[in-house]
């Protein structure tokens, strides 16, 4: 799927009424707090093999894998 197919107006839809039956307010979806953010480069060398490992099962035992980049380009 290419990300120009995606209806993002239909998605924003979807998500307010999902968070409304829920009786929450759309303004409930926040930024992680930086206190949870964890970085790859802040890891040990084994930390960083141990969540390969833990990703590789995840997607081997058909859970949703998720990749978040941002940055501002």
């Amino acid at each position: 799927m290419f990300l120009q197919s995606l209806d993002l107006s239909r998605i924003d839809r979807i998500i307010r009424c999902s968070l409304r039956s829920q009786g929450l307010p759309a303004a409930a979806i926040e930024p992680v707090p930086e206190s949870n953010v964890s970085k790859v480069e802040e890891r040990s060398h084994e930390e960083r093999e141990r969540w390969w490992k833990l990703g590789l099962k995840a997607i081997s035992d058909g859970k949703l894998a998720v990749l978040l980049l941002s940055g501002g380009q």
